[in-house]
């Protein structure tokens, strides 16, 4: 087993590197995993009761493209 007496010293940096990169993807998988309301990891996830309601509810009114950002340009199509 070696000593940390016989690891060069340019290696400490990047052990704190990777340590620091390994606690910043286990903060976020924690965060992602307890507050995304996507995921279904709570108790009732699935409820077969709720696909009624997406049958029931109105068609989605469809509204035409419209360029917000760039209002003061003239369409030009040729």
């Amino acid at each position: 087993m070696p000593s940390m007496r016989s690891v060069p010293t340019e290696v400490f940096p990047i052990f704190g590197m990777i340590s620091v990169a390994l606690g910043f993807g286990a903060f976020v998988a924690h965060r992602q995993i307890t507050r995304d309301q996507t995921l279904r990891t709570h108790r009732n996830a699935y409820n077969p009761d709720l696909w009624m309601e997406r049958i029931d509810r109105p068609a989605e009114r469809q509204t035409p493209f419209t360029n917000y950002f760039y209002r003061h340009v003239a369409d030009q199509r040729v």
